[in-house]
């Protein structure tokens, strides 16, 4: 009997949750970003590596005239940064790529 008082209240909890997943399965934004690390050997310099570093992030974009009818955007940005560095050696090099995205007139 103690069984079936916290059986059927989880049965429920789950059948709720399901119900309201199903209902709110409308298509919004999707992106997916990755990260990497390469490693290779090369023989004057030892071990280069090379990571790429990826993520998202949204930043509010406000109209140069301030008189102007335009109301602020929120861009999505899409932030890479690369570096590349010899194991044994002082420093690294490295890069950063931004693009953005206007999502709300996409």
């Amino acid at each position: 009997m103690k069984t079936l008082r916290v059986l059927v209240p989880a049965t429920l909890t789950f059948c709720i949750g399901a119900a309201s997943i199903a209902a709110q399965d409308h298509k919004g934004l999707e992106r997916t970003a990755t990260s990497e690390i390469v490693t290779r050997t090369d023989k004057e310099k030892g071990i280069i590596t090379t990571t790429t570093n990826r993520r998202f992030t949204f930043t509010d974009v406000y109209p140069e005239n301030i008189a102007s009818d335009e109301q602020f955007r929120t861009l999505l940005l899409l932030e890479e940064f690369r570096s590349e560095r010899i194991l044994r050696a002082e420093g690294q090099q490295g890069s950063v790529t931004v693009q953005g995205l206007d999502w709300q007139r996409r």
